[in-house]
């Protein structure tokens, strides 16, 4: 009896939504742009997103009327580099075979970070992981199917060990996560491995990697299958990294 207080309280509100990218097109994006569109002129919005598309940002404004895009300046990017003790440099690699987890310890050094794109798969990598590591190295597991309170143990935990603060400390950990840690939480990795995802999922993991400067490496694998993306938007993205392995991306 309530419900019509919080569909009243959006009316002459500033409404912000981050992560816009994040939404899903066949749902939750939808009833965003319905509501946009329904509300326009009692309301204001703001979509904040670093990873929209061109083409998606030059569909929403012809979509939306009134519409005001705001990219950063060159000028502006340099600024926030210039903060961090020195600039951040990632080097990607493609590589179109499943990674080993062999692999990974070898190229191990402190802090390392796995992405899978389903539960199963990072289930599978970390057991792997567990059954290959010396008994000295730290290997932590994230997803979404945690129970809230255990979920909570394992970020603050991560965020203890991979935080700003501790980036000089020669700690030896492993992180094997799904695309929760795409947004919304601030650590950093030396070495980042990833399945291949969609473009702009693999631009906000790389967030994760030497993300207060530094050098860092990007390396991401063949997955075992197209889930949860779609697949032409993941041979799209394959074929991009397969000419650009080995760059140094800005």
């Amino acid at each position: 009896r309530l419900a019509n207080i919080n569909a009243g309280a959006l009316v002459g509100s500033l409404v912000i939504l981050d992560e816009f990218h994040l939404l899903d097109p066949e749902r939750s994006m939808g009833t965003a742009l319905e509501m946009l569109d329904r509300l326009n002129g009692y309301c204001s919005f703001i979509l904040m997103t670093a990873t929209l598309s061109d083409n998606a940002v030059k569909w929403l404004r012809n979509k939306l009327p009134n519409t005001v895009t705001i990219d950063l300046l060159p000028e502006e990017i340099r600024l926030i580099e210039n903060k961090k003790k020195e600039p951040t440099s990632r080097k990607w690699i493609y590589d179109d075979k499943e990674i080993s987890m062999q692999q990974i310890l070898n190229n191990h050094r402190s802090r390392t970070l796995v992405i899978a794109n389903t539960v199963s798969r990072a289930q599978e990598f970390y057991q792997e992981l567990r059954r290959l590591a010396p008994c000295e190295t730290d290997i932590h597991l994230l997803h979404s199917r945690f129970y809230p309170e255990d979920r909570e143990n394992i970020e603050k935990e991560l965020l203890l060990r991979l935080s700003k603060d501790n980036q000089n400390n020669q700690d030896n950990y492993i992180l094997v996560s799904t695309q929760v840690v795409e947004a919304g939480m601030d650590f950093s990795v030396e070495h980042l491995y990833s399945e291949l995802a969609p473009i702009n999922s693999l631009v906000q993991r790389a967030g994760r990697c030497a993300r207060y400067g530094g050098e860092g490496f990007v390396t991401v694998f063949s997955p075992a299958g197209y889930l949860p993306y779609g697949k032409e938007e993941m041979d799209a993205t394959a074929e991009v990294l397969h000419d650009l392995s080995g760059s140094i991306f800005t």
